[in-house]
């Protein structure tokens, strides 16, 4: 057989390792490009301030996203070689040289991306387009169009480009080192473990709460305001410590609770013997979970402090008109509440004049479930005194005689509806509605934040999956030896599940816990009054993870125990 025929063979064999690693690519391509898709666009920058404070935030999760996807990106390459050894040990033994085996592989490595890459790009818009629609069916929002951010297309390419570059040239050198003894060892290698000290995971697990209170008392103090976001800094490293000194956690355990350690021991050195493995995957998807829940519930903060505020209004109804104030008088809005079955009491007005003379009204009323109608028919009727357009440049009155070829900026209601929701002064004001009112014209925040914290939380299931399945891959060979020393099945599926409980578990828990703890203390720094109550949302975000988290698991775990059991003792 020509050594074509070989590789055309080898190519059939194993033609579902390609597609799967394909798959991989065109999925984080394809994640990197909706996230981008939206975020740079106009539905989203013509709304949101890109200077403001949700903006920079969903910026700073798309970033670490990208990071996120960048790791996933690196252990689907590190499972796809772990499973090409066997084929590459077959160029070797033929007498090729590990550079020509090199470049066999990078070929076959080119098409795969070439291929994944294009499918992830080209899928990119439909997949942004699926999720905003599925939001959109819970976030009702006014202006509804979904448009297309090409910025966040030509990152996810340069991602994509970067990604292939990078390990296309660290295959080669690794490739390249190699040898058959190497490939014969590659199944059970473990790394050596450096610096694993069990207090040094202490350490990191008191700086994570230790940098948010430093955070939280120096953001309140106006000279220490520009040094506290190095004490977020400092939970970040903490974090990362904590990650760091996982596999040490069997050296804790065998120091104060020396028989449950004797008891699974086995398990204990398998977790040693990674070393620094785990580091990345559980420190990335723990950062990734941490901000998904903190991103959904300091935005939402804002319409959880809206809620209380409008249940404590004095008045079910206010009105503002302007100097044309006599067409929308007491009368006539009495007249459009009788004709709508509401009933008007206490009524209060006040005459202002601020940059016009202007009247406003505050009264209650009854039949509250009729409420909704009655709004639309103010604000219809203040829309026609108007003309039907929203005067825009009022904050420009105080300064008009110092500006040259000053004019006024009128546009028209129609089409412009969320506009007039959130800033128009004489939109009508209903307490029954308008929470409502205030959510439709916000529901970009909210659909942008559980856009990302969809992303993010996808990511780090993702790389937690692919570090899974990385290590029991990893481990066979261990398994195998327990087999013959006499290790039992049932006592092996208890040791697999062990594993993918901590690589799963660990990150789901730090991120929740770390995500709580921090929304509390920014609460406490911001002008938020409402701390307790955002809290629990938090809380309450956390468990509902953890659930969905520990369903995946359920799932995850009963399939890979079972493909593994079998495998280790499919030769008995």
């Amino acid at each position: 057989m020509t050594l074509n025929e070989i590789t055309r063979k080898l190519i059939s064999q194993n033609k579902s390792r390609y597609i799967l690693f394909g798959l991989s690519i065109c999925f984080a391509v394809a994640m990197a490009g909706a996230y981008g898709v939206l975020l740079f666009s106009r539905g989203i920058t013509d709304v949101l301030m890109t200077d403001g404070s949700t903006y920079l935030i969903s910026l700073g999760m798309y970033g670490i996203t990208m990071i996120g996807i960048g790791v996933f990106l690196f252990y689907a390459n590190a499972i796809y070689i772990q499973l090409q050894m066997r084929k590459i040990g077959v160029y070797l033994s033929l007498g090729l040289p590990p550079k020509s085996v090199g470049k066999i592989q990078n070929q076959q490595l080119d098409i795969t991306f070439l291929i994944g890459g294009a499918a992830g790009l080209v899928l990119a818009i439909p997949f942004s387009f699926g999720i905003w629609s599925l939001l959109s069916l819970f976030i009702s929002y006014t202006d509804g169009a979904f448009r297309v951010g090409g910025k966040g297309l030509l990152i996810a390419g340069g991602l994509w480009i970067l990604a292939w570059v990078i390990l296309r040239i660290k295959n080669a050198v690794h490739i390249a080192r190699l040898d058959i003894i190497k490939i014969l060892r590659a199944s059970s290698e473990g790394e050596e473990v450096k610096g694993s000290r069990p207090a040094l995971g202490i350490i990191g697990l008191t700086a994570v709460p230790l940098g948010l209170i430093l955070f939280n008392i120096t953001a309140v103090i106006y000279w220490l305001k520009s040094f506290s976001v190095l004490f977020l800094g400092v939970s970040l490293i903490g974090m990362y410590i904590l990650t760091a000194q996982i596999t040490s956690m069997g050296s804790i355990i065998k120091r104060f609770f020396p028989n449950p350690y004797r008891k699974g021991i086995l398990f204990y050195n398998l977790v040693r013997q990674k070393g620094n493995q785990y580091t990345l995957s559980l420190f990335v998807s723990s950062l990734l979970i941490t901000l998904a829940v903190f991103a959904i519930c300091f935005n939402g903060s804002i319409f959880l402090e809206l809620y209380y505020s409008i249940k404590e209004e004095p008045y079910d109804y206010a009105v503002l008109a302007g100097e044309s104030g006599e067409k929308l008088d007491e009368n006539r809005i009495r007249f459009f509440a009788d004709e709508r079955g509401v009933s008007l009491s206490k009524w209060h007005s006040l005459d202002m004049l601020l940059l016009g003379r202007e009247h406003q009204y505050l009264f209650h009323g009854s039949n509250t479930e009729n409420s909704s109608e009655f709004q639309k028919g103010l604000l219809a009727d203040i829309v026609a005194i108007n003309n039907g357009e929203i005067f825009v440049s009022w904050q420009d009155q105080v300064i008009k005689d110092k500006m040259e070829r000053y004019e006024d900026i009128y546009i028209p209601y129609d089409g412009n509806e969320l506009y007039a929701a959130r800033w128009w002064e004489f939109y009508p004001y209903v307490k029954q509605t308008e929470l409502d009112v205030q959510m439709e014209a916000g529901a970009v925040y909210l659909i942008l934040i559980f856009f990302i914290a969809i992303i993010s939380f996808v990511s780090a299931t993702m790389i937690m999956g692919l570090k899974i399945a990385g290590t029991i891959m990893q481990d066979i060979e261990c398994y195998k030896r327990a087999m013959y020393l006499g290790l039992k099945e049932n006592d092996l599926k208890k040791i697999i599940r062990k594993q993918i409980g901590l690589i799963y578990f660990f990150p789901v828990i730090c991120g929740c816990v770390t995500a709580s703890f921090m929304i509390n203390r920014f609460m406490e720094a911001s002008s938020a009054t409402r701390i307790s109550e955002i809290t629990l949302v938090a809380i309450g975000l956390s468990l509902v993870v953890f659930l969905i988290q520990l369903i995946i698991f359920f799932f995850l775990q009963k399939k890979l125990v079972v493909s593994t059991s079998k495998i280790v003792y499919k030769g008995r």
